[in-house]
């Protein structure tokens, strides 16, 4: 979440690959704690990587975009962002998850003329290392999904074309 080694990823991802036809943000952390025993710090993490790392990383890679006329922007986002709110404890990841459901509409708009499509993707309950991390040992896993099960939306997200009607929040 650094600007300066989110540029140098950028540009090294150029360097290599000549072009930047996807880019998906899907780095998260979440800690559980109630409100009232939230740290600072913690929160600030939690922003930090949830919120900030994707800004940023769309910061970069807009202008490459736009030079190529064309890309796909996918913010992964999680139903903690919803009018239901999150799990108790989870208050920080939904509050950046909605904050980035509002970056991702936000830039739709701004590039909406420019052949990127901005969407988010709620893949549901997903068992990822994090979750696993945690939840309690008798945590209910049912109704959750493993990480492969994700794939195929991305890639479907991934390759809609930027016209105006593709930003959408599935």
């Amino acid at each position: 979440t650094d600007d300066e080694q989110v540029r140098a990823m950028v540009q090294a991802a150029m360097a290599a690959f000549g072009r930047i036809d996807v880019l998906v943000n899907n780095a998260a952390v979440t800690l559980r704690p109630l409100i009232k025993d939230t740290e600072p710090r913690h929160f600030q993490l939690i922003l930090r990587v949830n919120l900030l790392g994707p800004l940023l990383t769309c910061k970069y890679v807009v202008p490459i975009m736009e030079a190529q006329r064309g890309g796909s922007i996918i913010n992964v986002t999680s139903a903690a962002a919803g009018s239901r709110g999150g799990e108790t404890g989870g208050a920080a990841y939904a509050i950046t998850k909605s904050g980035l459901n509002q970056l991702t509409m936000s830039l739709a708009e701004e590039v909406r003329r420019s052949g990127i499509a901005v969407n988010s993707l709620d893949p549901g309950g997903v068992i990822t290392e994090g979750a696993l991390a945690t939840r309690p040992r008798d945590f209910d896993w049912s109704g959750r999904v493993p990480v492969s099960a994700v794939g195929p939306s991305a890639i479907a997200l991934a390759l809609k074309s930027g016209e105006p009607e593709s930003a959408a929040v599935l």
